[in-house]
């Protein structure tokens, strides 16, 4: 439950600075969503120490939820339904387990990348999520 429950708090963070990135909405708002649904703070506490009213903070909650729910469309999973083997793959375990290297494998749906605009979304997710396991791996450099 722990690993589960640390896990949606790193996609939601994740959700959250694309949110961040996109100025729809006001830094109070994130910052409000923040306190109440990653620190635990009551709503009655985080709108006093941000000088809004409760109805905002808990309005604030709702808003970036929702909007979260729209943006997390997509199902992540890890080794579903495959699983990596020595007897039914090769190149991860040749090439990469063998000799210590990380590795991902990452599957996307044919009809998600069918025109330019799907192919430049799909790059720039797997790019960023790339960039994010390397600092994991490495540290920042």
């Amino acid at each position: 439950k722990l690993c589960d429950q640390e896990h949606d708090h790193h996609v939601l963070r994740r959700l959250l600075e694309l949110l961040e990135a996109d100025a729809h909405f006001e830094p109070a708002t994130l910052h409000a969503f923040r306190l109440v649904v990653f620190d635990d703070v009551k709503p009655a506490v985080a709108a006093a120490e941000l000088g809004l009213s409760v109805n905002a903070v808990l309005l604030a909650k709702s808003r970036v939820l929702e909007r979260l729910r729209r943006e997390a469309h997509l199902v992540i999973a890890e080794n579903e339904p495959y699983f990596v083997s020595d007897q039914s793959d090769f190149t991860i375990p040749h090439h990469a387990e063998a000799r210590g290297l990380p590795y991902v494998a990452i599957e996307i749906r044919q009809d998600l990348v069918t025109d330019e605009a799907g192919q430049i979304d799909w790059a720039r997710r797997i790019a960023e999520s790339l960039q994010d396991a390397e600092r994991s791996f490495f540290g920042d450099a």
